[in-house]
Parts: C-alpha cells; sequence; structure tokens
C-alpha cells in the first residue's frame, strides 16, 4: 500500500485535491460507486482520496502551526523593533529640538 500511495503522492496535492472533486461530482450527479480494482490500484478512487485528504489534513496543520510560529516571531520582533525605533526617536528629538 506504501507504494500506492508514494505514486499517487508524485501528484501535486493542489492537482490531487481538483482531481478529489472532480470524482465526488461525478459519483454525485452520476449516482455511481466509487471505481476500485482489486489488488489496489493508484487509480482506485477510494485509495485516491483518502490519501489526498489525509495528505492535505497533515498539510493545513503544518501550515496552520507554521503561521502561528511565524506570528509569534513576527511580533516579538515587531515589539523590539517598536522599542528601538522608540528610542531612536526620542535620541533624534533630543538633538533636533528646533525641528
Amino acid at each position: 500500500m506504501d507504494e500506492i500511495e508514494e505514486k499517487i503522492r508524485r501528484i501535486s496535492l493542489a492537482e490531487r485535491l481538483e482531481r478529489s472533486l472532480k470524482i465526488v461530482k461525478s459519483i454525485a450527479s452520476d449516482g455511481r460507486d466509487l471505481r476500485m480494482s482489486v489488488p489496489v490500484q493508484p487509480t482506485d478512487e477510494d485509495v485516491f482520496l483518502v490519501t489526498t485528504l489525509s495528505d492535505a489534513t497533515r498539510e493545513l496543520e503544518r501550515q496552520k502551526l507554521e503561521i502561528k510560529y511565524l506570528r509569534q516571531l513576527i511580533c516579538g520582533e515587531m515589539t523590539i523593533a517598536n522599542a528601538d525605533i522608540d528610542l531612536m526617536f526620542e535620541d533624534w528629538l533630543k538633538d533636533n529640538k528646533d525641528v
């Protein structure tokens, strides 16, 4: 099964999500079942959908953690930068009282 999932993952996640949407739409509009075979193949819709949705869920969670980290990093840097700018501005004001 790992080899089959590996073959599926050679396709970009975005493309797989688009294909997944087409599969679901086709099943709904045609009233058909998922296309599956024995033995399992990378083209089997059930395996394709499960692999794609699992990967998409993991990617969303990864990106959510990355955004959280970047927000903390940026906010921390912005706080430090603002404090530095305030200090620089105070010094500038002291040097340019006439302005």
